[in-house]
Parts: structure tokens; sequence; C-alpha cells
């Protein structure tokens, strides 16, 4: 009878055991289902000018497809939901792409990366990177995004100068810039492009008039890839002998000066309106 009893006893314990793990099965999967849940449908924190940031339990967000975004817009460095902050690290893939009424973008200091195409088709009139970036500039106000590592323009606009420290054009940086007639470089030497020349800045039914290179570099942009397909390649007169009241560089004192002026003053004035929001 005794042993009747333990064996009893032996198969309680064994059901016991089992039950308990069935319900510590069921608690994992409940948890992870609902980890799953909070990641799929309640990831996405849209502000008011229309920019949707997804955001992830490390405390990192990045921006993601903002269809509807128009005008100017100063990107978020960092946001609270709840009671969590999360900054913003990245610009993920077409995030802005067919925004065609963006006109203005200022991209805080704490991004580290840029999708190809987040500005695909927008006809960017200006762009700027905030002092403290590590990994991106704009150098000096060119209207442009750098990588400061590898010194590749990432992302131009109808404005953009590009300054003699670029080495590269990167991947769709000028993609769908409508606005986009004539390019002004300040390297002698051509910058390489990735891929081909008209997916990057010769866009179809938007070709580039003229390019404006510096003095004595016209013979290499007209023998290097991709550049030797403008339409026109002009060389600017050598720094040293500038024109008075030549503000664009290209050799004469015109209405064309008056026009870089007022956009000059317009870029400023857009850059301070957008720092201050």
């Amino acid at each position: 009878m005794t042993k009747k009893i333990i064996l009893l006893g032996s198969c309680e314990e064994k059901i016991n055991q089992k039950t308990m793990n069935k319900k510590l099965l069921t608690m994992t999967l409940a948890a992870l289902t609902a980890a799953a849940a909070w990641a799929q449908d309640e990831d996405v924190y849209q502000h008011w000018d229309g920019v949707k940031y997804e955001y992830y339990w490390n405390g990192e967000a990045k921006v993601i497809h903002s269809p509807d975004v128009t005008g100017g817009i100063r990107i978020l460095d960092k946001f609270t939901v709840g009671f969590t902050e999360f900054t913003v690290t990245s610009i993920g893939d077409y995030a802005f792409v067919g925004c065609s009424g963006l006109t203005d973008v200022f991209i805080p200091y704490s991004v580290r990366s840029i999708a190809d195409d987040a500005f695909a088709f927008c006809g960017l009139s200006f762009v700027y990177v905030e002092d403290g970036n590590t990994v991106y500039n704009s150098l000096d106000d060119y209207s442009a995004i750098i990588k400061t590592e590898t010194n590749e323009l990432v992302c131009g606009c109808q404005n953009t100068v590009i300054p003699n420290s670029v080495t590269s054009i990167g991947n769709s940086a000028f993609n769908g810039c409508s606005g986009l007639t004539s390019v002004t470089i300040k390297n002698s030497t051509p910058p390489t492009i990735e891929k081909d020349y008209s997916y990057h800045i010769n866009v179809p039914d938007v070709p580039i008039n003229t390019l404006y290179v510096p003095y004595g570099s016209k013979a290499a942009y007209e023998a290097a890839a991709y550049w030797k397909d403008s339409k026109e390649i002009i060389e600017m007169e050598p720094e040293e002998d500038e024109i008075q009241g030549d503000v664009n560089g290209d050799g004469t004192v015109d209405v064309a000066d008056i026009a870089t002026i007022i956009s000059i003053m317009a870029e400023n004035a857009r850059r301070l309106q957008l720092q201050e929001k």
C-alpha cells in the first residue's frame, strides 16, 4: 500500500511539472506576441509637420516615408513618447521621395545615417546639416549633405555649389532634382560619380545646361566620364582675380548676380526659420 501511495505521488509531481511547463510556455508566447504587436503597431510617431518617425526599444528612431510633407522642415533630434525619450539617428529609404512641395530641410546633429533616395524627386531648394554632426556636414553653407569621412556628396539641391573638398558624388545625390539646370563645382579635379551620370544629375527632361568649373579645369571635365555630357562647360575666373560684384563667379556682372544675392538672402532667412522651429 505504501508503495502504491509513493507511485501516485510521483505521477502527481510529473503532472504538476508538465502543467507548470505549459503555463510558462503560454506566458512566454503571450509576452512575445505582445512585444511583436508593440513593435508593429505602436512604433510610429508623427510630428505636426507631417514627418513620421519609427522608434525602437533601444531608444533610437528613424525617419520613415512621409509623403505629405511640404515647405521647410526641421527634422527632430529627439522626441518623447510616454515617459521614453527617443533620439533620431537615421533617415530611411524613400523617406521624402516625391515630396515635390518640400523646399527646405534642416538635418540635426544626431543623424548618423541617410539612405540613398531619401530625398529623390523632391526639388529641394536648400538643405543644411547642423553643426556638431559627426558624420555629415554642409561646410560653409553650400546647401548640400556631405559625408565628412569620405568627402562624398550624398544629397544636393537646386542651389548646391559643390565645394572643393568633395571628391565623389553619391548614389542618387541629385536624383529627380527638377529645378536643377546648372551646376557649379569648386574642385579642379572632377569628382567621381557612381553609376550613370543621367541617374544622378542629368535627369531625364531636365538636362544640365551649364557646368561651371574652376579656371584651367575645363579640359579635365571635358574628358571626365559623365561630366563631359554636360551641354556647356564654362571656366570660372580665378578667385584671386574676382570681379567686384560678380557674386555667382561666372566672370561677369549682370542681372544673374542680383538673382544670386536674392537667393543667398532667402537661404539665410529660411535657415533662421528652420533653426527657430
